[in-house]
């Protein structure tokens, strides 16, 4: 093996193999291309642009970093789109993606909610209606996750487990808007189960 040539001995195929394998490692990249510069061969120069574009690619990536950062990982392709399932009557909503905060209504049922996409994260937050929310026993049973004519158990179940994963106590460490909008949501799940308590109590 020379010196001055490492990998005089490889092909432009095991080359290509190496590059794939060593992107990271700067050093070792320049080496491949300073190799592949002695060669005219298709494969080697299709090869040889292919490494200086990736070479071109890390060092804008270095400068746009600027120093001490070049080897933070980026950030996540930002989605154009996001679907919402709406919390008063499960219609799937497909909103824009925006870095700013936004409020849109439902088509369906018209509950408002406030959508912000920051940090890779979709953030929903549904806000309390104008006037408190008329609840009919289907929409507590699509609150509730219950069938028609499920047996008042199997109702207390899911309130019990609903009431569990919006309770309070649960979300004291959120930011206040995302704690109210957990106590709209126990409300609701409240008056869904006084609504269907008191159809299965009108049964007997």
């Amino acid at each position: 093996m020379s010196r001055t040539r490492p990998y005089i001995q490889e092909s432009a195929k095991e080359l290509e193999t190496l590059f794939e394998s060593v992107k990271d490692d700067l050093p070792k990249v320049k080496r491949i291309l300073a190799e592949l510069k002695h060669r005219s061969t298709p494969s080697a120069v299709t090869l040889r642009e292919k490494v200086e574009r990736h070479l071109k690619g890390e060092a804008k990536t270095s400068k746009s970093h600027g120093p001490g950062r070049a080897d933070e990982p980026p950030l996540p392709e930002q989605p154009s789109h996001h679907i919402v399932d709406c919390k008063g009557c499960n219609t799937r909503i497909r909103i824009p993606v925006k870095e700013v905060c936004v409020v849109y209504r439902c088509p369906n049922c018209h509950l408002s909610f406030e959508a912000e996409y920051r940090g890779g994260v979709m953030e929903i937050v549904f806000l309390p209606a104008q006037q408190e929310e008329h609840i009919t026993e289907d929409s507590a049973r699509s609150i509730l996750g219950v069938a028609a004519g499920a047996p008042f158990a199997e109702i207390k179940t899911a309130w019990r487990r609903l009431s569990q994963q919006y309770h309070p106590d649960k979300h004291q460490g959120l930011p206040e808007r995302l704690r109210r909008a957990a106590e709209i949501e126990m409300a609701r799940i409240n008056r869904a189960y006084q609504v269907l308590a008191r159809a299965s109590a009108e049964e007997f």
